[in-house]
């Protein structure tokens, strides 16, 4: 059975729609966050957390430790940060003192809901390893957990950023049996990308390889790059793979997770230029999507995906101004977007902390009526099997009627009974005798629903093919 989610614009024929417009689907904050936060203010104070900044968080669930893990980058030098009292923040500009210094830290929990930072002594900082530091001056690290890799001292591998503090920075790699200890990193021995961001680590199945999702600057602009690799030493060259539009709609970091045939991305969208706009210097988490790796788009251009909190620094809630997320991660029997969130502006003083957000992956965005009806075609598809489900929210009264298409022949080989309801609803399509494999478009006439994708035994072809056909 094949998952075809409408996100995706290949899977509209034509790009076509009427009367209807993709939203995002259900996503529900956890109402217990934050769950971890910056703790230079807490009692006992952490001096070494003066700000978590964007966070970078990297969250795996290790089923044979049986713990859930968070990497995340934050600044354990920031004298600015580290002088200036929260009620003295509001009103003062934060001007980044020379001397800063960013390290790969480490927090875990047995349910995904309570965190700890355990004290690793790992790494000595002013005189002492009572700390959570994995690695000193990690600048947006990357960490996986590599299952399929035979050597259990490969079994978590890491992409970081190393600033050097006299200057400079080079990308390196490294491995870990444990996920805490991973020695010495080897750096790239090619390439040096400015990878001023979350350098997203991953296993591409589709090519058998290893990527890095890294930054580039294009004419002063945000630009996400791609790097790859087999032996996760030597890597390609980053080349350009997904940007935003302009100086508002910059593409600052995005962590990747494939379902299906489908990339999902999570971007974080900053928002530069013009000063005088309410949401100037804020960060916007939006969805994206792609068939292969090197051509990403926003099929909902740049609408946010999970909104940002209420209020204003700083009294505004924890996530109110800047977000920045990890792919999700399955808790039970749930999904959870987990992210940092930060209640100021991303160049102002702000303070940071952890939350996620519950979301369906089969929903994470749908189309749904402008007015009071819209219509969907969808496809061109091949019918191998009988029976489609169609993943929907129909509301009371709502209705759904469906319409197939031959594509050759242009007859309505089939028509289906109105599909009514309340609620989130895996519906039913019933095939008529003969039609597999036909060649097929699927229209869906929608009142007072939301349609997110269908699952069957379906072939999405190119359109521009079976026209050619035809």
């Amino acid at each position: 059975m094949n998952t075809y989610r409408f996100l995706d614009p290949g899977t509209i024929l034509h790009h076509w729609c009427s009367g209807m417009v993709l939203r995002p689907g259900p996503v529900r904050k956890d109402e217990r966050a934050p769950l971890l936060e910056e703790e230079l203010f807490a009692t006992p104070s952490r001096p070494y957390e003066p700000r978590i900044d964007n966070g970078y968080p990297n969250v795996i669930h290790d089923q044979r430790a049986g713990v859930y893990r968070l990497y995340y980058t934050e600044f354990v030098v920031d004298e600015v940060s580290a002088a200036t009292p929260l009620a003295d923040r509001a009103h003062m500009d934060y001007v980044p003192a020379v001397g800063r210094r960013v390290a790969l830290a480490y927090a875990e929990s047995t349910d995904g809901i309570k965190w700890e930072k355990p004290n690793l002594g790992i790494v000595e900082l002013d005189g002492t390893t009572d700390n959570n530091i994995l690695i000193m001056d990690a600048h947006g690290a990357g960490v996986m957990l590599d299952e399929r890799d035979p050597d259990p001292a490969r079994r978590y591998k890491v992409v970081t950023r190393i600033d050097h503090p006299g200057g400079g920075h080079h990308l390196a790699a490294g491995y870990s049996a444990d996920g805490l200890h991973f020695g010495e990193l080897v750096p790239w021995p090619e390439h040096r990308p400015l990878a001023d961001t979350h350098n997203v680590v991953f296993w591409d199945e589709e090519f058998q390889r290893y990527a890095v999702i890294t930054r580039i600057w294009v004419d002063a602009l945000r630009v996400q790059a791609l790097s790859t690799s087999t032996d996760f030493i030597h890597w390609t060259e980053p080349e350009p793979c997904a940007r935003g539009v302009d100086a508002w709609h910059q593409l600052y970091s995005f962590p990747v997770m494939r379902l299906d045939d489908l990339w999902i991305g999570f971007g974080s969208i900053y928002h530069d230029g013009d000063r005088l706009r309410e949401d100037w210097d804020t960060v916007d988490l939006s969805l994206m999507c792609a068939r292969d790796l090197r051509h990403w788009q926003f099929p909902m251009a740049y609408r946010p995906f999970l909104p940002r909190g209420e209020g204003a620094y700083p009294d505004g809630a924890f996530d109110a101004a800047c977000l920045y997320a990890a792919a999700p991660v399955q808790v039970g029997t749930r999904w959870w977007l987990y992210y940092f969130g930060s209640n100021g502006r991303h160049t102002g003083f702000r303070e940071t902390a952890l939350g996620r957000a519950e979301v369906d992956l089969d929903r994470l965005a749908g189309y749904e009526p402008t007015g009071s009806e819209g219509t969907l075609s969808i496809g061109p598809f091949r019918v191998l099997g009988p029976d489609l489900e169609l993943h929907a929210d129909v509301n009371p009264g709502g209705v759904i009627d469906v319409e197939v298409i031959d594509l050759l022949t242009r007859e309505r080989v089939a028509t289906g009974s109105s599909l009514t309801g309340s609620g989130w609803q895996d519906l039913p399509i019933h095939w008529p005798a003969g039609l597999p494999d036909r060649q097929v478009t699927i229209v869906l006439r929608c009142r007072d629903s939301t349609v997110f994708g269908v699952r069957g035994e379906l072939v999405l072809h190119s359109s521009d093919l079976i026209l050619h056909e035809s």
